[in-house]
Protein backbone atom coordinates (compact mmCIF):
# COMPACT_ATOMS: atom_id res chain seq x y z
CA UNK A 1 0.00 0.00 0.00
CA UNK A 2 1.58 3.33 -0.59
CA UNK A 3 1.63 6.08 0.93
CA UNK A 4 -0.62 8.13 -0.68
CA UNK A 5 -3.26 5.47 -0.27
CA UNK A 6 -2.69 4.84 3.28
CA UNK A 7 -3.22 8.41 3.70
CA UNK A 8 -6.80 8.17 1.79
CA UNK A 9 -8.00 5.19 3.74
CA UNK A 10 -7.66 6.94 6.88
CA UNK A 11 -8.88 10.29 5.99
CA UNK A 12 -11.83 7.77 5.06
CA UNK A 13 -11.94 5.62 8.72
CA UNK A 14 -11.98 9.28 10.62
CA UNK A 15 -14.99 10.71 8.47
CA UNK A 16 -16.58 7.32 9.00
CA UNK A 17 -16.35 7.08 12.43
CA UNK A 18 -14.27 3.64 12.44
CA UNK A 19 -10.76 5.06 12.36
CA UNK A 20 -8.40 2.59 14.28
CA UNK A 21 -7.06 3.54 17.64
CA UNK A 22 -3.14 4.58 17.90
CA UNK A 23 -1.34 3.21 21.36
CA UNK A 24 -1.92 6.79 22.68
CA UNK A 25 -5.46 6.52 22.17
CA UNK A 26 -5.57 2.87 23.96
CA UNK A 27 -4.13 4.61 26.81
CA UNK A 28 -4.97 8.03 27.17
CA UNK A 29 -9.37 7.67 25.90
CA UNK A 30 -11.91 7.52 28.12
CA UNK A 31 -13.32 5.71 31.27
CA UNK A 32 -14.84 2.37 29.83
CA UNK A 33 -17.98 0.70 31.61
CA UNK A 34 -18.85 -3.01 31.16
CA UNK A 35 -22.21 -4.53 32.73
CA UNK A 36 -21.29 -8.45 34.16
CA UNK A 37 -23.64 -10.12 32.80
CA UNK A 38 -23.39 -12.72 34.85
CA UNK A 39 -24.14 -11.15 38.24
CA UNK A 40 -27.68 -12.72 39.55
CA UNK A 41 -30.29 -9.53 40.17
CA UNK A 42 -30.88 -7.26 41.51
CA UNK A 43 -27.10 -7.83 42.28
CA UNK A 44 -25.16 -5.80 39.54
CA UNK A 45 -21.38 -5.37 39.21
CA UNK A 46 -20.08 -2.81 36.25
CA UNK A 47 -16.32 -3.03 35.51
CA UNK A 48 -14.32 -0.04 35.28
CA UNK A 49 -11.48 0.42 32.99
CA UNK A 50 -9.44 3.58 33.30
CA UNK A 51 -7.17 5.13 30.74
CA UNK A 52 -4.39 5.64 33.47
CA UNK A 53 -3.46 4.40 36.88
CA UNK A 54 -5.44 6.02 39.96
CA UNK A 55 -6.45 4.59 43.40
CA UNK A 56 -10.47 4.89 43.58
CA UNK A 57 -12.51 4.79 46.51
CA UNK A 58 -16.31 4.35 47.20
CA UNK A 59 -16.25 8.13 47.25
CA UNK A 60 -14.34 8.92 44.03
CA UNK A 61 -17.18 6.85 42.31
CA UNK A 62 -20.70 7.89 40.70
CA UNK A 63 -23.10 5.87 39.94
CA UNK A 64 -26.92 6.66 38.48
CA UNK A 65 -29.42 4.01 36.83
CA UNK A 66 -32.24 5.94 35.00
CA UNK A 67 -31.32 9.23 36.99
CA UNK A 68 -31.51 7.32 40.32
CA UNK A 69 -28.23 7.64 42.62
CA UNK A 70 -27.38 4.32 43.37
CA UNK A 71 -26.27 4.75 46.70
CA UNK A 72 -23.76 2.14 48.92
CA UNK A 73 -21.83 1.34 46.05
CA UNK A 74 -18.88 -1.10 46.40
CA UNK A 75 -15.69 -0.04 44.50
CA UNK A 76 -12.84 -3.02 44.66
CA UNK A 77 -9.87 -2.84 42.26
CA UNK A 78 -9.37 -5.61 39.92
CA UNK A 79 -5.54 -6.09 40.35
CA UNK A 80 -5.67 -8.61 43.42
CA UNK A 81 -8.83 -10.44 41.98
CA UNK A 82 -7.55 -14.11 41.24
CA UNK A 83 -10.49 -15.35 39.36
CA UNK A 84 -9.58 -12.85 36.51
CA UNK A 85 -7.51 -14.35 33.57
CA UNK A 86 -5.91 -12.62 30.27
CA UNK A 87 -5.12 -15.08 26.93
CA UNK A 88 -3.08 -13.90 24.25
CA UNK A 89 -3.86 -15.02 21.05
CA UNK A 90 -1.72 -14.62 18.40
CA UNK A 91 -2.16 -15.32 14.99
CA UNK A 92 -0.07 -18.02 13.19
CA UNK A 93 -0.53 -18.27 9.79
CA UNK A 94 1.91 -17.68 7.01
CA UNK A 95 1.45 -14.06 6.44
CA UNK A 96 2.90 -13.40 10.24
CA UNK A 97 6.41 -14.72 8.68
CA UNK A 98 9.30 -12.87 9.91
CA UNK A 99 9.38 -9.30 11.41
CA UNK A 100 5.37 -9.64 12.43
CA UNK A 101 5.61 -12.91 14.35
CA UNK A 102 9.02 -11.75 16.06
CA UNK A 103 7.69 -8.68 17.06
CA UNK A 104 4.47 -10.15 17.97
CA UNK A 105 6.03 -12.28 20.50
CA UNK A 106 8.16 -9.30 21.75
CA UNK A 107 4.76 -7.71 22.53
CA UNK A 108 3.37 -10.45 24.84
CA UNK A 109 6.41 -10.97 26.08
CA UNK A 110 6.21 -6.93 27.00
CA UNK A 111 3.12 -7.69 28.34
CA UNK A 112 3.04 -10.39 30.93
CA UNK A 113 6.00 -8.98 32.12
CA UNK A 114 3.30 -5.76 33.03
CA UNK A 115 0.94 -7.90 34.25
CA UNK A 116 -0.72 -8.05 38.19
CA UNK A 117 0.96 -10.99 39.98
CA UNK A 118 -2.27 -12.11 40.70
CA UNK A 119 -3.74 -11.94 36.73
CA UNK A 120 -3.35 -15.57 35.04
CA UNK A 121 -1.99 -15.48 31.59
CA UNK A 122 -2.75 -18.26 29.13
CA UNK A 123 -1.84 -18.65 25.25
CA UNK A 124 -3.54 -19.55 22.10
CA UNK A 125 -1.86 -19.44 18.73
CA UNK A 126 -4.38 -19.83 15.80
CA UNK A 127 -3.98 -20.29 11.86
CA UNK A 128 -7.09 -22.48 10.46
CA UNK A 129 -7.43 -23.90 14.24
CA UNK A 130 -6.47 -22.96 17.46
CA UNK A 131 -3.97 -24.21 19.45
CA UNK A 132 -3.46 -23.84 23.43
CA UNK A 133 -0.33 -23.27 24.16
CA UNK A 134 -0.52 -22.49 27.71
CA UNK A 135 -3.57 -22.70 29.57
CA UNK A 136 -4.29 -19.73 32.55
CA UNK A 137 -1.30 -19.65 35.05
CA UNK A 138 0.32 -16.58 37.51
CA UNK A 139 3.27 -18.69 37.41
CA UNK A 140 5.76 -16.55 35.65
CA UNK A 141 8.20 -19.63 34.57
CA UNK A 142 5.49 -21.33 32.53
CA UNK A 143 4.82 -17.94 31.21
CA UNK A 144 8.16 -17.15 30.26
CA UNK A 145 8.83 -20.59 28.39
CA UNK A 146 5.65 -20.49 26.52
CA UNK A 147 6.41 -17.05 24.80
CA UNK A 148 10.38 -17.50 24.65
CA UNK A 149 9.98 -18.55 21.02
CA UNK A 150 7.40 -18.19 18.42
CA UNK A 151 5.20 -20.54 16.90
CA UNK A 152 5.20 -22.86 13.83
CA UNK A 153 3.44 -21.04 11.19
CA UNK A 154 0.38 -22.71 8.97
CA UNK A 155 -1.95 -21.85 6.54
CA UNK A 156 -5.81 -20.18 7.12
CA UNK A 157 -6.87 -18.11 9.27
CA UNK A 158 -10.21 -18.06 11.81
CA UNK A 159 -10.31 -15.63 14.05
CA UNK A 160 -13.74 -16.01 15.85
CA UNK A 161 -13.08 -19.51 16.53
CA UNK A 162 -9.69 -18.66 18.19
CA UNK A 163 -11.56 -15.93 19.93
CA UNK A 164 -14.27 -18.88 21.46
CA UNK A 165 -11.39 -21.10 22.29
CA UNK A 166 -9.47 -18.27 24.71
CA UNK A 167 -12.86 -17.66 26.59
CA UNK A 168 -13.32 -21.58 27.02
CA UNK A 169 -9.89 -22.23 28.47
CA UNK A 170 -10.71 -18.68 30.90
CA UNK A 171 -13.77 -20.84 31.82
CA UNK A 172 -11.93 -24.19 31.87
CA UNK A 173 -9.48 -22.51 33.90
CA UNK A 174 -12.18 -21.45 36.99
CA UNK A 175 -11.56 -17.88 35.98
CA UNK A 176 -14.57 -15.72 36.10
CA UNK A 177 -13.55 -12.56 34.47
CA UNK A 178 -11.41 -11.27 32.12
CA UNK A 179 -10.26 -10.31 28.69
CA UNK A 180 -8.94 -11.72 25.85
CA UNK A 181 -6.43 -9.72 23.44
CA UNK A 182 -6.51 -11.07 19.54
CA UNK A 183 -3.85 -10.29 17.47
CA UNK A 184 -3.58 -10.78 13.37
CA UNK A 185 -2.66 -9.46 10.18
CA UNK A 186 -4.79 -11.34 7.89
CA UNK A 187 -8.81 -11.32 7.20
CA UNK A 188 -11.32 -14.34 8.40
CA UNK A 189 -10.83 -17.26 6.25
CA UNK A 190 -13.29 -17.93 3.46
CA UNK A 191 -14.67 -20.93 4.69
CA UNK A 192 -14.88 -19.47 8.02
CA UNK A 193 -15.03 -19.81 11.90
CA UNK A 194 -17.78 -21.83 13.16
CA UNK A 195 -19.22 -19.88 15.53
CA UNK A 196 -20.55 -16.43 14.28
CA UNK A 197 -20.04 -13.07 15.34
CA UNK A 198 -23.38 -12.73 17.11
CA UNK A 199 -22.45 -15.75 19.38
CA UNK A 200 -18.89 -14.85 20.09
CA UNK A 201 -20.32 -11.78 21.49
CA UNK A 202 -22.50 -13.28 23.20
CA UNK A 203 -20.26 -16.20 24.94
CA UNK A 204 -18.40 -13.35 25.36
CA UNK A 205 -20.80 -11.66 27.78
CA UNK A 206 -21.78 -14.28 29.49
CA UNK A 207 -18.90 -15.35 30.44
CA UNK A 208 -17.71 -11.92 31.65
CA UNK A 209 -14.41 -11.30 29.09
CA UNK A 210 -13.77 -8.61 26.85
CA UNK A 211 -12.13 -8.64 23.80
CA UNK A 212 -9.34 -6.40 22.69
CA UNK A 213 -8.31 -6.67 19.06
CA UNK A 214 -5.10 -5.61 17.60
CA UNK A 215 -4.81 -5.43 13.68
CA UNK A 216 -1.28 -5.61 11.79
CA UNK A 217 -1.30 -3.72 8.66
CA UNK A 218 -0.21 -5.90 5.87
CA UNK A 219 -1.51 -7.05 1.84
CA UNK A 220 -4.65 -9.31 3.20
CA UNK A 221 -5.31 -7.21 6.20
CA UNK A 222 -9.37 -6.53 7.19
CA UNK A 223 -9.68 -4.84 9.88
CA UNK A 224 -13.60 -5.80 9.98
CA UNK A 225 -13.57 -8.95 11.75
CA UNK A 226 -11.31 -7.34 14.72
CA UNK A 227 -12.99 -4.53 14.80
CA UNK A 228 -16.24 -5.83 14.95
CA UNK A 229 -15.61 -8.73 18.28
CA UNK A 230 -13.69 -5.76 20.10
CA UNK A 231 -17.17 -3.16 19.97
CA UNK A 232 -19.92 -6.28 20.42
CA UNK A 233 -17.94 -7.15 23.70
CA UNK A 234 -16.58 -4.05 25.43
CA UNK A 235 -13.07 -3.69 24.38
CA UNK A 236 -10.98 -1.70 22.01
CA UNK A 237 -8.95 -2.33 18.65
CA UNK A 238 -5.78 -0.70 18.25
CA UNK A 239 -3.98 -1.07 14.67
CA UNK A 240 -0.33 -0.97 13.66
CA UNK A 241 0.80 0.45 10.84
CA UNK A 242 4.38 -1.90 11.21
CA UNK A 243 5.01 -4.99 13.26
CA UNK A 244 7.91 -2.51 15.51
CA UNK A 245 3.98 -1.06 16.56
CA UNK A 246 2.90 -3.95 18.05
CA UNK A 247 4.57 -3.61 21.61
CA UNK A 248 3.19 0.03 22.21
CA UNK A 249 -0.01 -1.46 21.53
CA UNK A 250 -0.28 -4.48 23.98
CA UNK A 251 1.47 -2.13 26.56
CA UNK A 252 -1.20 0.07 26.30
CA UNK A 253 -3.83 -2.66 26.42
CA UNK A 254 -2.16 -3.78 29.82
CA UNK A 255 -2.23 -0.46 31.90
CA UNK A 256 -5.63 -0.61 30.82
CA UNK A 257 -6.05 -3.95 32.12
CA UNK A 258 -3.65 -3.08 35.42
CA UNK A 259 -6.37 -0.31 36.13
CA UNK A 260 -9.61 -1.88 36.67
CA UNK A 261 -12.13 -1.91 39.21
CA UNK A 262 -15.53 -3.33 39.89
CA UNK A 263 -18.45 -1.43 41.41
CA UNK A 264 -21.19 -3.90 43.42
CA UNK A 265 -24.28 -2.34 44.48
CA UNK A 266 -27.83 -3.43 44.79
CA UNK A 267 -30.09 -2.16 41.76
CA UNK A 268 -33.75 -0.96 43.06
CA UNK A 269 -35.01 -0.47 39.30
CA UNK A 270 -38.15 -2.37 38.63
CA UNK A 271 -38.33 -5.95 37.37
CA UNK A 272 -38.19 -5.96 33.04
CA UNK A 273 -36.92 -2.58 32.61
CA UNK A 274 -34.55 -1.07 30.17
CA UNK A 275 -31.61 0.48 32.66
CA UNK A 276 -29.16 3.01 31.37
CA UNK A 277 -26.13 2.92 33.91
CA UNK A 278 -24.19 6.36 34.41
CA UNK A 279 -20.84 6.44 35.53
CA UNK A 280 -18.41 9.31 37.02
CA UNK A 281 -15.17 9.07 38.22
CA UNK A 282 -13.49 12.05 39.94
CA UNK A 283 -10.42 13.06 38.30
CA UNK A 284 -11.79 12.28 34.80
CA UNK A 285 -13.85 14.25 32.64
CA UNK A 286 -17.50 13.38 31.20
CA UNK A 287 -19.79 10.46 31.87
CA UNK A 288 -19.66 6.70 30.72
CA UNK A 289 -22.92 4.99 30.24
CA UNK A 290 -23.88 1.50 29.92
CA UNK A 291 -27.22 0.03 29.06
CA UNK A 292 -28.67 -3.48 30.21
CA UNK A 293 -32.05 -5.06 30.44
CA UNK A 294 -33.36 -5.66 33.74
CA UNK A 295 -34.67 -9.42 34.36
CA UNK A 296 -38.94 -10.28 34.56
CA UNK A 297 -39.39 -11.54 38.27
CA UNK A 298 -40.17 -15.47 37.52
CA UNK A 299 -44.14 -15.79 38.36
CA UNK A 300 -44.61 -18.64 41.07
CA UNK A 301 -45.76 -21.92 40.15
CA UNK A 302 -49.38 -22.69 40.63
CA UNK A 303 -50.16 -25.11 43.32
CA UNK A 304 -50.67 -28.80 41.15
CA UNK A 305 -54.42 -30.44 41.68
CA UNK A 306 -55.44 -32.85 43.83
CA UNK A 307 -53.72 -35.90 42.50
CA UNK A 308 -56.93 -38.69 41.02
CA UNK A 309 -57.09 -41.84 42.83
CA UNK A 310 -57.71 -45.19 40.63
CA UNK A 311 -61.06 -44.52 39.49
CA UNK A 312 -61.05 -41.15 38.65
CA UNK A 313 -62.43 -39.41 41.93
CA UNK A 314 -60.28 -36.30 43.32
CA UNK A 315 -58.95 -37.89 46.49
CA UNK A 316 -60.65 -35.03 48.38
CA UNK A 317 -64.03 -36.42 47.27
CA UNK A 318 -63.27 -39.61 48.51
CA UNK A 319 -66.11 -40.71 51.78
CA UNK A 320 -64.92 -41.88 54.86
CA UNK A 321 -66.16 -45.04 54.54
CA UNK A 322 -67.26 -45.63 58.86
CA UNK A 323 -68.96 -42.24 58.53
CA UNK A 324 -69.91 -40.98 55.13
CA UNK A 325 -68.67 -37.44 55.65
CA UNK A 326 -67.19 -36.23 52.65
CA UNK A 327 -63.65 -34.41 52.72
CA UNK A 328 -64.63 -31.98 50.28
CA UNK A 329 -63.22 -28.24 51.42
CA UNK A 330 -61.84 -29.93 54.57
CA UNK A 331 -58.21 -29.20 53.01
CA UNK A 332 -56.59 -27.42 49.96
CA UNK A 333 -55.42 -29.45 47.71
CA UNK A 334 -51.31 -29.68 48.38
Amino acid sequence: MTAHLRLVVSVLAVALGTAALPAAALATGGVDVKVNAATKWPKREIVLSLPAKRVLTNSTVSVLENGGVVHAAKVTSQANNRKRGVILAIDSSLTMRGEPIRQAMVAARAFARRRSENTAVGVVFFSRVPRLALAPTTDPAQIHTALAVGPALTRGTKIFDAASASIRSLKAAGLTSGAVIVLSDGAEAVNGSTITPAALATEARNSNVRIFSVGLDSASFNPQSLRNMASSTGGRYGQAARPKDLPPLFAAIGDRLSSEYAVSYDSTAPAGTPIKVQVRVAGFPGTTTATYQAPQLSTPEAPPTAAATTDGLSAGRIARRHDRVSLDGDHPAQ
